[in-house]
């Protein structure tokens, strides 16, 4: 009853199997213990998020962003990361807000092109849809480009598991 590890666990628990008002109470019980208590707060967030409380979760995600001393590119990556989930939500997907996530992916990865998380779920957002390949090439090649001029700016060379050396 008063540990606030086993509480902040149970409330992750619950999030798992859809539990989220009791994953609140629980998170919550984990505060009043441990406050600040950063595994509390992410499973209070993830609960706020499946139960269509996107403004609250944001709050959160962004409150551990700053406490975790997150650059500000990933802070705008959680907060992209919202939108998108706020877009999908239920059972319709809103494309004024999915437009504003690829917004805000794109913006990121202008910034920092190799960013492997606003890669992946750029990517993961566009999904299979045949009418965003060109879109998903394009974040590809721009990547890939910025790795091979790092990789020339640096005069490093790598061989390939089959022997190929790439310069």
């Amino acid at each position: 009853p008063n540990d606030a590890i086993a509480w902040s666990m149970l409330a992750n628990v619950q999030v798992q199997l859809d539990q989220s008002q009791q994953a609140l109470q629980s998170a919550e019980m984990a505060l009043r213990l441990l406050p600040g208590n950063r595994q509390a707060l992410s499973a209070t967030s993830s609960a706020y998020v499946k139960l269509g409380l996107f403004e609250e979760a944001a709050k959160i995600q962004n409150q551990l962003a700053k406490d975790l001393g997150a650059t500000p590119v990933n802070v705008k990556l959680q907060q992209a990361r919202m939108v998108r989930l706020e877009a999908e939500n239920g059972d319709t997907t809103d494309p004024v807000l999915l437009a504003k996530a690829e917004k805000m992916y794109l913006e990121i990865l202008e910034v920092d092109p190799l960013n492997n998380d606003a890669i992946r779920q750029y990517v993961s957002m566009l999904g299979s849809d045949e009418r965003n390949q060109g879109k998903i090439r394009e974040v590809l090649s721009k990547a890939k480009a910025e790795a091979d001029k790092m990789i020339k700016e640096k005069g490093e060379q790598f061989t390939t598991e089959d022997g190929q050396v790439i310069n």
